[in-house]
């Protein structure tokens, strides 16, 4: 099995790969206000709770609140 596994390859943020944003006031998405949004594109939730959402990942790219964006829980 030695050598069939190997490291995934990363395009690097920002070119053609997925863009990181950061949400300051712990606000979902639908609040992101302008920007351009792709699938895969990722906000991080500066602020989370205990249970509370870690980051949204873009399903569904669009402009501003136009963008659909699926929620990730922190573990509790």
């Amino acid at each position: 099995m030695a050598g069939t596994v190997k490291p995934p390859v990363f395009t690097p943020f920002g070119t053609e790969g997925p863009t990181v944003f950061l949400s300051t006031d712990g606000n979902p998405p639908s609040h992101a206000g302008d920007g351009d949004f792709k699938v895969g594109d990722w906000i991080i939730n500066t602020v989370p709770t205990a249970s509370g959402v870690s980051h949204w990942v873009c399903t569904a790219g669009g402009t501003g609140a136009t963008a659909t964006f699926n929620a990730v829980a922190t573990a509790a």
